[in-house]
């Protein structure tokens, strides 16, 4: 289909079918009023002339023929814009009195075409349409009495004109409606398809305009730049990613080809060369262990819904923890309690919580000194369940607190502590698809981890 962009639009589509639908619809109605008008006239037209018939054959069988033809010539010169008509015609044919040319002798009522008589000019007038009554008394003269119809037949060309202009006005007017908001649909639509050409360029920062109407354009506009939010954050986070990945395994991968080539210089025994390889495979493990920790946070956001989650007794979980780390606990010289109360129930991916709780359970034992108290804290408040991790170490600056759920970032700059520094990038995915907020806090002295899970409000509340 050629011509304008917009004559090819919805909007400009219904336009034009508003305009169709409303010309039937004002058909219909048109026929119903022109009926009902023209009815109305007709039965006006019938009520006169049936009046006057009536009292002209009562009068006249009272005061005779004579009186009757006075009567009807004299009615039929004050009949108004020659809109009446009157006859008494002889049973010969021959017209009596009155302002009509002779009739048929048929009795009976009826629309017909009938020509006046001029009595001041002795001269037929025009021809016209009429509503006719005739009657025939018994002495054989016929009386007539009709009502010229031509005010009818104005009224309903009248009629025919206004519905035409008003038709065509209404019609013209849904057409233009429909190519000005066509247009403006066009050109909104432009400007999405400008805003895509523009971020497929390269600039992620350009969101499409929102005009503040709340319209479908709006919404889906809003929607638009949402995604493209996210989108924008997946991309720097890779970008990140991949940058800290290359920071974070230089210094292993180096160090793993150092102890290789120093195997291939140098003479080595046997007990010498498996404690080299075996250190190597240390090193390797440690960085299948990082890439195992990227694709589990790549895989939780990935998957980042809660359509599988499903009622976890978060008591129990934390119980279970804090029974299972005790004892590491106690071999790195430190002391785990718990306080958790009961009955508290969450919706969730049971092994990812358990994921949750665990890191933060071994961050504090890993960089927490020997003698080191770790408390593991669930408690109920309105609309939340608060889970905690406690320890009095070393703590975490104020400064740092935000930065230590990024990937690869470690408080201790040496990196001589063993891990890579992904377990609380895991913790805030996790707790991300849990709807479950995770912050980072002062104990005073040593560093507070507090998760807020939310709960569905209690029944009868």
């Amino acid at each position: 289909m050629t011509g304008p962009r917009f004559v090819r639009t919805e909007a400009f589509r219904l336009g034009v079918l508003f305009a169709l639908i409303f010309l039937v619809a004002g058909t219909l109605l048109f026929a119903l009023v022109f009926w009902r008008v023209s009815g109305f006239t007709l039965d006006q037209a019938r009520a006169v002339v049936d009046s006057d018939v009536e009292v002209l054959l009562a009068e006249g069988d009272k005061s005779g023929a004579a009186w009757l033809a006075q009567a009807v010539d004299e009615r039929a010169s004050k009949a108004e814009s020659n809109s009446s008509f009157y006859l008494l015609q002889a049973p010969n044919g021959a017209r009596r009195a009155g302002n009509l040319q002779p009739l048929p002798a048929v009795d009976g009522a009826g629309q017909m075409r009938v020509r006046s008589y001029d009595e001041a000019r002795r001269a037929p007038g025009p021809e016209t349409q009429a509503w006719v009554r005739s009657v025939t008394r018994p002495d054989g003269t016929l009386l007539a009495v009709g009502r010229d119809l031509g005010d009818l037949d104005e009224l309903n060309r009248r009629l025919w004109r206004a519905f035409v202009a008003a038709a065509l006005g209404a019609a013209v007017l849904a057409i233009a409606g429909g190519a000005l908001v066509g247009m403006g649909f066009v050109a909104r639509l432009e400007t999405i398809a400008r805003t895509s050409e523009t971020i497929m360029a390269g600039d992620l920062g350009q969101r499409i305009p929102v005009r503040g109407a709340n319209d479908e354009i709006d919404r889906l506009s809003a929607t638009l730049n949402r995604m493209l939010d996210r989108i924008q954050t997946l991309m720097e986070t890779t970008r990140q990613v991949s940058n800290d990945i290359a920071h974070d395994l230089r210094t292993p991968l180096a160090r793993l080809r150092q102890k290789l080539e120093g195997v291939t210089l140098r003479p080595a025994d046997a007990d010498a060369l498996r404690a080299t390889v075996a250190d190597a495979i240390s090193d390797v493990d440690d960085i299948l262990d990082t890439f195992s920790a990227l694709l589990r946070i790549a895989e939780i956001e990935v998957a980042g819904q809660r359509a599988g989650l499903r009622p976890v007794d978060l008591s129990r979980l934390f119980l279970d923890l804090a029974e299972t780390y005790e004892a590491v606990a106690e071999d790195a010289g430190d002391r785990l309690t718990a306080e958790v109360a009961p009955g508290v129930t969450v919706e969730g991916d049971e092994s990812l919580l358990t994921q949750l709780l665990a890191n933060l359970v071994e961050n504090a034992i890993r960089h927490c000194p020997p003698g080191a108290r770790i408390a593991m804290t669930l408690r109920r408040e309105p609309g939340a369940a608060v889970g905690e991790v406690r320890d009095d170490g070393p703590g975490i600056p104020q400064a740092e607190r935000a930065n230590v759920f990024k990937r690869f970032y470690r408080l201790e700059r040496s990196r001589t502590t063993a891990g890579s520094g992904l377990g609380l990038s895991l913790v805030a995915a996790i707790a991300q698809i849990h709807g479950a907020s995770v912050t980072v806090g002062d104990a005073a002295p040593g560093t507070l981890v507090t998760l807020r899970f939310p709960l569905p409000p209690e029944r009868g509340s």
